[in-house]
């Protein structure tokens, strides 16, 4: 009893008054926005992404400000950080023979995902399409490895709308444009 006690009032001040180291998280933050722009992906890891996620947890919304004047820190998260830091993982060309459904959101945080699923006759769910997202940097890398001659639709609007809590939304103009061009180019069709 005297050692959880003991536990108990030594954890219990930790648990309240955690703040958040904002040096660590901040270099942490750095350092994944470095490695991006120099293409040294291989260079990330997941212990990475880990820290300054559980730092991000703990800062303030002041906090997260100055840390955000240095680096943008949703970008990062949502970008680099993604379930598979590169190399990217390996597309299966035979699962998209029907082929290839993509959908695209933006969630409250303002970022865009994707999800670029096998085409099948069965409707997707929320949490099916969730959990295949993926970055627009991954996305491209995706589409690279698709099978040529395939077709590709995008958001389709019968689909989209018989998925509950789904809300379809297309990335800004410029982003759009990058996606066509690069399915045009591999001689992919986009279909709605």
């Amino acid at each position: 009893m005297r050692f959880f006690f003991c536990t108990f009032i030594i954890l219990i001040p930790s648990l309240f008054f955690a703040k958040c180291n904002l040096n660590l998280a901040r270099t942490s933050a750095i350092y994944i926005n470095e490695l991006e722009k120099a293409e040294l992906r291989s260079y990330q890891n997941n212990s990475v992404c880990e820290v300054l996620e559980q730092e991000l947890g703990l800062c303030s919304k002041k906090q997260l400000k100055k840390i955000n004047k240095k680096v943008k820190v949703a970008e990062i998260l949502h970008n680099y950080c993604q379930p598979h830091l590169p190399p990217y993982p390996v597309t299966k060309k035979e699962s998209f023979f029907k082929g290839a459904e993509l959908y695209s959101w933006k969630e409250h945080e303002g970022y865009f995902w994707f999800s670029l699923l096998p085409g099948t006759n069965r409707l997707k769910d929320l949490k099916e399409i969730k959990l295949n997202r993926l970055s627009y940097n991954y996305l491209l890398e995706k589409i690279k490895q698709l099978p040529p001659n395939i077709q590709i639709g995008w958001n389709n609007e019968v689909l989209t709308k018989q998925i509950p809590g789904f809300k379809a939304s297309f990335p800004p103009s410029e982003t759009t444009k990058e996606i066509k061009a690069q399915i045009k180019k591999l001689k992919l069709t986009l279909i709605k």
